[in-house]
């Protein structure tokens, strides 16, 4: 977003607010940034898994979810990118998430890129705020990469079973 707000504008005036009225020396002050400063360090992958073409429609369910970019369900608009290799476009496609929620619709793309398996979607600015908040149901943990200037690395790997099993039970 332009011209948001820094954490430095945040913590200026929060201390402006409380100067005169507290002991700042000696009042721990915890601030909790928020999406409006974390969601500009993550970009949101995901894949599409299947296609279903019906007479009315075309349905993309992807290994992603919208609890991952929109837990509250509020948002209506992404700035995206399509990452698919073919060139004709079509009016309408429905990009669902992998969970069994009817309301987990990642988007509508309208006249895009006809997506088929293997095709991607990156939604920029979105995941940081909730990537620790998603549940290990149905999609487990994801991989998380960090972007360097010569390339990314792993900093989680996407969990399988093995990985809830050990941390959800115990001999």
């Amino acid at each position: 977003m332009k011209n948001k707000p820094s954490y430095m504008d945040y913590s200026k005036t929060i201390y402006e607010a409380l100067k005169d009225k507290i002991d700042l020396n000696n009042t721990p002050l915890i601030i909790e940034p928020g999406n409006a400063i974390s969601a500009p360090c993550v970009d949101y992958l995901f894949s599409i898994i299947d296609v279903k073409k019906t007479d009315n429609e075309i349905i993309c369910t992807s290994d992603g979810s919208r609890i991952d970019t929109d837990p509250l369900f509020h948002k209506e608009n992404y700035d995206y990118q399509i990452y698919g290799s073919c060139e004709q476009q079509t009016e309408k496609q429905i990009i669902t998430g992998a969970t069994c929620m009817e309301q987990d619709i990642l988007t509508v793309l309208e006249n895009q890129k006809i997506l088929n398996t293997g095709d991607r979607i990156l939604f920029k600015s979105q995941g940081a705020y909730t990537m620790t908040l998603s549940p290990n149901f149905i999609n487990l943990q994801t991989n998380v990469y960090k972007k360097q200037d010569n390339g990314y690395f792993s900093v989680r790997k996407k969990w399988t079973v093995n990985e809830w099993v050990q941390n959800n039970f115990w001999e």
